[in-house]
């Protein structure tokens, strides 16, 4: 039993020393006067963007994340091999240190690292926080060995050119009505307010990111995260054109490797809003765009006045109708109208377009006027100027031959 212990003791020892470099050097602390060479990877270090519920970075992540890390030892200006450091990071949760080969080992609250045959000790240093700043790589004992290693915030690097927000369909930074939701009334009064957010029906704006990397940082972009927001109460963001709820004010997208954004949405309510601000962040950048988004008219209100017109008039003037338009709130909403006869033969309008106006404009109806013609009945159809739909009919009017 005494020389099998003995053989296994010895057998271990030689194993040890092999994984050393092949000689028989019995491990030991690198000396006060022994010299350490910690060589960090040069290039980007990128933190942790989000974490799963288990703690682990959600994937893909933005690239780079981890260094390579050579340690070297040498007593006295050669390779001192079998020596040994133990090292620690500060703050701990800004990086791990990681083992690539035999040469580190962890250990209870830090990681020894024992030069090989050639002198050298290899590992990573890799993110796997949210930690970002400056860490420390500390050696225990030999303090003026710390080398201190900088975490990036995930997000575009430093120097990144060309971040913008590109927007479909939104020329010189307006977004139109589409009245797709115009409704006609005939009322002296409109009804119940409209839902600015009608469920399928929601204005949006195609939209995508673009970014270009600095030379020093070609391969940094991919996965780069960035988050798109806005804070105006008329707007908000989606990854389906339809914007259905919830309605986010927030969005996280990745850039891909060549610096675009997947697609996603602006979306707008039908009150619309002067100057809303759209921004998207990335890292320590920052971009925005500003829209003026009018508001989508919901309601047109024709009132017929009156109903019968002396004919062959000559050049007198009729007041034929009363016009407003209002938005989903009921208020009146500035906008422009085409005003056309079913039979210009009995009644002409004065003029074939109009300002409706606005809340702000005042609380009155626009009056349409006409000029009478040959006897017969006819009616007006007001639609926004520029589209054939919707068409909104008055009433019938009635021209009747005047009797002397």
């Amino acid at each position: 039993m005494r020389r099998s212990s003995k053989r296994a003791l010895f057998a271990g020892t030689v194993a040890l020393e092999l994984a050393l470099g092949g000689c028989v050097t019995p491990r030991h602390p690198l000396a006060t006067d022994g010299a350490l060479d910690i060589t960090i990877d040069g290039g980007l270090l990128f933190a942790v963007d989000l974490l799963d519920a288990d703690g682990h970075a959600l994937l893909p992540r933005q690239e780079p994340f981890e260094k390579h890390v050579k340690l070297y030892f040498t007593q006295d200006g050669s390779a001192d091999r079998g020596a040994y450091v133990d090292l620690q990071v500060s703050p701990p949760e800004a990086l791990a240190l990681v083992s690539i080969d035999d040469t580190c080992e962890r250990l209870t609250g830090t990681v020894r690292c024992t030069a090989g045959l050639d002198g050298f000790a290899n590992l990573v240093v890799r993110s796997e926080s949210t930690f970002y700043g400056v860490a420390t790589l500390g050696v225990l004992g030999r303090r003026a060995d710390e080398k201190q290693i900088i975490i990036q915030a995930p997000g575009l690097p430093p120097n990144t050119t060309n971040f913008d927000i590109l927007i479909e369909g939104a020329s010189s930074n307006r977004v139109t009505p589409t009245y797709d939701g115009l409704a006609c009334t005939l009322s002296a009064a409109p009804g119940m307010p409209f839902d600015k957010w009608p469920p399928g029906s929601i204005r949006s704006r195609k939209a995508e990111l673009r970014a270009s990397a600095p030379q020093s940082s070609l391969a940094s972009l991919a996965g780069a995260p960035v988050l798109v927001e806005t804070v105006h109460p008329e707007a908000f963001v989606s990854l389906d054109p339809l914007c259905p709820a919830p309605h986010e004010r927030r969005l996280r997208l990745q850039f891909d490797a060549i610096g675009r954004s997947g697609e996603f949405h602006f979306c707008f309510s039908d009150l619309g809003g002067d100057n809303i601000q759209l921004t998207a962040t990335s890292g320590e950048q920052t971009t925005h765009v500003t829209l003026d988004v009018d508001a989508e008219p919901r309601l047109l209100r024709i009132e017929t006045i009156p109903a019968v017109l002396p004919a062959f008039a000559g050049q007198l003037q009729h007041l034929a109708l009363k016009v407003a338009a209002y938005d989903a709130d009921l208020k009146r909403v500035g906008l422009e109208v085409a005003v056309q006869s079913s039979d210009k033969t009995v009644l002409l309008p004065v003029a074939t377009s109009l300002k409706l106006l606005g809340k702000s404009q005042g609380d009155e109806d626009v009056p349409v006027f006409v000029t009478t013609g040959l006897p017969g009945t006819a009616f007006l159809t007001v639609s926004p100027l520029l589209f054939e739909s919707p068409a909104c009919e008055s009433q019938s009017i009635v021209v009747e031959e005047v009797i002397p």
